[in-house]
């Protein structure tokens, strides 16, 4: 495993900007946590409910085979088995899988269904109940979905984090490459660069998840774009990245210079396995948003130098994320 380092943590002073967007999604995190975790644990409540569970895969497995063109075929095939005597697991992978779909969301409460009067009263009000906890919860008010994407979502997704996991994962990345390029091309056109690329991340997401109910929130996205600036803009020349090998010799954990390129390849490489890898339907990772994020990074850092070049200005020095010539050799992080 590689894992950029470039040239650290950048103090308050040298990354002003770069510390303020960490501080409003800190803000945002720590503001929207308690409710999170509330509707959070409501939601798993419900689909807990083995009883609702499997009616609503009864319901959805119906929407299914009656919009059969709207799905892959393993969904069809699935809704297909779910109806079948002695499905119950299914029918409860069904009901899961339900609210995550923007169009039987839509549809649901005026669906004909199978369902004896009294089951589908029940079920109405129980999925009423459910979609109601599900509105309460941030990711969805701060989140940027089909049903929701005005203006200010395009935004606030960025600040929105699902966990602490997502948040320390994404604010460890960001803090790297955010106080990199603020120290190479200041702080204003971080702000703008960090925002462009969630917006346009944020299109590319919309555009394909054309089922998906899940919100798109994370700052991810923009984050992928920052990589992909930093990655072109100084391309072929040596950064720092700490290795770790998962042995346990010394020589096998440390320090190695390699070009900025890699960055790049390795993390399209990854988001690409896992966008062709994860149907649309199943929401989860927003590979799409990633990719969009990095597809608008590499864009602005071309017209970036492109520019630079016109007007005969030369590129921001990048010395404090460059590996220098007395560091070619890696170094050993454990052991000195």
């Amino acid at each position: 495993m590689i894992f950029p380092i470039l040239s650290g943590l950048q103090g308050l002073l040298r990354a002003p900007i770069t510390w303020v967007l960490f501080f409003i999604n800190l803000f945002v995190f720590t503001s929207t946590f308690y409710d999170s975790e509330k509707s959070q644990s409501a939601l798993e409540d419900y689909m807990h409910d083995k009883t609702f569970s499997e009616v609503e895969g009864v319901v959805f497995a119906q929407y299914i085979e009656s919009h059969a063109e709207r799905y892959p075929a393993s969904f069809v095939k699935l809704a297909t088995q779910a109806r079948g005597p002695s499905q119950a697991d299914r029918r409860q992978l069904l009901g899961s899988l339900s609210m995550r779909d923007s169009h039987f969301l839509q549809d649901a409460e005026t669906l004909s269904t199978q369902l004896d009067d009294i089951i589908h009263t029940w079920w109405l009000k129980k999925f009423n109940e459910l979609k109601e906890v599900r509105a309460s919860h941030p990711s969805y008010g701060l989140g940027l979905t089909l049903a929701q994407q005005d203006s200010n979502s395009l935004l606030t997704y960025q600040f929105s984090h699902s966990g602490f996991s997502h948040f320390i994962g994404n604010m460890l990345f960001f803090l790297i490459f955010a106080a990199a390029l603020e120290t190479m091309i200041g702080g204003l056109a971080l702000l703008v660069l960090y925002l462009s690329c969630g917006v346009i991340a944020a299109m590319f997401f919309l555009a394909t998840s054309d089922a998906s109910a899940v919100p798109l929130i994370g700052a991810s996205g923009a984050i992928s774009g920052l990589m992909a600036f930093f990655s072109v803009l100084l391309w072929t020349k040596n950064v720092r990245y700490a290795y770790f090998l998962f042995l346990p010799r010394r020589e096998f954990v440390g320090i190695i210079n390699l070009p900025a390129w890699i960055t790049l390849v390795l993390w399209v490489l990854s988001d690409l396995a896992g966008q062709w890898a994860t149907p649309s339907e199943l929401g989860g990772v927003a590979y799409s948003a990633h990719l969009g994020g990095e597809l608008a990074g590499v864009v602005a850092a071309l017209s970036f130098i492109l520019i630079r070049k016109i007007r005969n200005v030369p590129l921001p020095d990048a010395s404090l994320t460059m590996a220098t010539a007395a560091e070619t050799r890696h170094s050993v992080l454990i052991g000195q």
